[in-house]
């Protein structure tokens, strides 16, 4: 359903077609050249049509288009252009723009390895698709060997959309993120970034299936892709051991997310092995030396955050 009072505010801004003409100005720019359309809903997602490139594509995020300073640090300024996501994705030369990402941790209990040792049992026959294809990653350590002291991973089991299929599930490192979105503020008659919290909140609740708030969340720093010309905000989201059977129950089948289940594993030697042969791991191997476990102030931040685990 169209909000028509955010579809007309941001076609009361100044349209460019370069990021360079945004310079020139103060005002609020709209990066989406003529002679494009598109409408807003009530979701914020902006819908373009007119452009053969994207005209196929559904309502997407509205995004902010950012300088990085510190990329490490997650210190950025805030531009004077929006634009369409749709739209920055079809283009050779993105703009830099915010992503939010959520890493999926938790503390091993003997209640959880037994749970995922009768799961491992219960879902032999619905993973086994390839050797990396377990409930208890085997990279890990040997399950029952692990303690509390072990940071214990939880990973979406990707099994479509941008990688993955049925036939060959794929590792997904991050349990939940996406694009940090402009909504429409209809207080303030303008478009905001939503927090950084809040949006980890959004899509782990899309994504996950449980409920979040913000104490949950400790930013770890950010890095940098250079190929989609994102800022990726990393943080660590922990799960209590208890919540896990409740993830992997909404992940079960749940196409709508690309999802297929889940996988769990011990931190160091999921990320060793990550770094050793990424073809198991969404992305694969072409995607590895932009990711975190190669990123090597990030994983020291993680180590340093779970004291345990040095």
């Amino acid at each position: 359903m169209i909000n028509q009072e955010a579809t007309n505010y941001l076609k009361s801004l100044k349209r460019i077609a370069s990021i360079e003409e945004a310079q020139a100005t103060s005002d609020l720019c709209l990066y989406l050249p003529e002679p494009a359309d598109f409408t807003v809903d009530h979701c914020s997602n902006v819908k373009v049509y007119g452009l053969d490139s994207i005209n196929n594509i559904k309502a997407k995020d509205l995004l902010t288009v950012i300088k990085v300073n510190n990329a490490i640090l997650a210190d950025y300024k805030i531009t004077n252009v929006l634009s369409p996501s749709s739209y920055v994705h079809s283009l050779p030369e993105k703009p830099w723009h915010i992503t939010t990402q959520g890493f999926l941790v938790t503390r091993m209990t003997d209640e959880l390895k037994h749970y995922i040792s009768s799961q491992s049992e219960l879902m032999s026959e619905h993973y086994g698709r390839h050797e990396m294809d377990q409930f208890w990653l085997p990279c890990s350590k040997k399950l029952f060997d692990t303690t509390s002291a072990d940071l214990t991973c939880i990973f979406n089991r990707r099994v479509s959309g941008w990688d993955g299929s049925m036939e060959r599930p794929v590792i997904e490192l991050l349990g939940a993120g996406g694009h940090l979105q402009a909504v429409w503020n209809s207080d303030e008659q303008c478009f905001q970034n939503r927090s950084l919290e809040d949006n980890l909140i959004k899509e782990f609740d899309e994504e996950i299936g449980l409920e979040l708030n913000a104490d949950d969340i400790r930013q770890v720093g950010g890095f940098i892709n250079n190929k989609t010309q994102e800022l990726v905000i990393f943080s660590c989201i922990y799960i209590a051991p208890e919540k896990v059977p409740e993830i992997q129950k909404y992940a079960l089948h749940n196409v709508d997310e690309d999802t297929d289940g889940i996988y769990l594993g011990t931190f160091s030697e999921t990320m060793n092995a990550y770094r050793q042969d990424a073809s198991y791991f969404a992305g694969g191997n072409a995607a590895a030396q932009t990711n975190f476990p190669n990123n090597s102030e990030i994983m020291h931040r993680i180590i340093e955050m779970y004291s345990s685990e040095k």
